[in-house]
């Protein structure tokens, strides 16, 4: 769900329209740090882990930051898909609705993604994992 959200922002949104209509809307600078952000701690604990060298401190990031930067980063995602809108209608009628159906479909997808990550959060630092890690 995260890499198609991805995908339709980064090609079908800020590729296909020109600066002016969408990249220059505050929703896309927000957009970027949340997802710079994420993917800042996401990679550098999935690459500390391959070498068995994971800081406590990167775990507590990573299934903590996410209380923040989900809501901000599909927030502001949908912010863009909306600001896209007006400019979708011209290149087709069909994508202006396209586009329509994913701005419905993100509370529910949010939804979902929001509480595995709390679920993760639990698992990875509930009671008996946070005695391991301090």
């Amino acid at each position: 769900m995260q890499v198609a959200s991805r995908l339709l922002l980064v090609w079908g949104i800020c590729t296909l329209f020109p600066e002016p209509e969408v990249r220059s809307y505050w929703g896309f600078t927000t957009m970027t740090i949340a997802w710079s952000i994420t993917e800042c701690i996401r990679y550098a604990y999935y690459a500390l882990n391959l070498v068995n060298l994971g800081p406590s401190w990167l775990v507590w990031c990573r299934y903590t930051f996410f209380f923040i930067l989900y809501p901000v980063g599909a927030g502001s995602e949908a912010i863009e898909i909306y600001q896209a809108l007006p400019f979708a209608h011209t290149i087709h009628p069909a994508y202006y609705y396209f586009l329509w159906t994913m701005i419905c479909i993100y509370p529910p997808g949010f939804f979902v993604m929001y509480t595995h990550m709390i679920g993760q959060r639990k698992r990875y630092l509930g009671p008996a994992k946070a005695k391991k890690i301090e």
